[in-house]
């Protein structure tokens, strides 16, 4: 049942005229009717035949469409080895980048720690120094109505006249 190439399957029709049991009428009498109620035209297409045929041609087509020659398959192994190792290689990268980032992870966190402790420092440090300034500014002595460069070089005695003449008006006063 082999086909060449190129060649169509033949397919076999085969048609009978059964009479149905028990008609009615003679032959030639009845003919058009008879004809219509027997409609049991019997078809046979040797499907079945055809279908084989088409598997059979079909799997070889298959079959000379996947088969790969042994230097086709030699070339396949190596371009899958070669991207093996390449996804090893990356792979292995990966994992690199993974470690040092875990690492440059831990640092950032130390380094955060580090400048909250030196905000920290740094705040305790400046309200150290309002206090200090705070404090110093509290035993000033504040004189208005003195205009700038009379004290000279000398301020305590500058200072020590000016407390003299204070103290001689408010007596003159009372």
């Amino acid at each position: 049942m082999g086909l060449e190439e190129g060649t169509q399957p033949a397919v076999n029709v085969r048609m009978e005229v059964v009479p149905i049991e028990g008609s009615v009428g003679t032959a030639g009498e009845n003919d058009g009717e008879e004809k219509e109620k027997c409609s049991a035209a019997v078809v046979d297409l040797n499907l079945q035949e055809d279908r084989t045929v088409m598997i059979v041609k079909l799997t070889g087509e298959i079959k000379r469409g996947f088969s790969v020659s042994e230097a086709n398959q030699a070339s396949i192994k190596e371009m899958f080895e070669a991207l093996e190792s390449k996804f090893d290689l990356l792979a292995k990268r990966t994992q690199l980048l993974e470690d040092s980032m875990e690492t440059l992870l831990e640092e950032v966190v130390l380094i955060k720690q580090d400048l909250r402790k030196s905000k920290d420092s740094e705040q305790d440090l400046r309200d150290k120094l309002e206090r200090i300034e705070n404090a110093a500014r509290r035993n000033n002595l504040s004189m208005l109505n003195i205009p700038e460069g009379q004290e000279g070089d000398n301020i305590k005695m500058f200072c020590a006249s000016l407390i003299k003449k204070s103290q001689q008006l408010e007596e003159s006063e009372r």
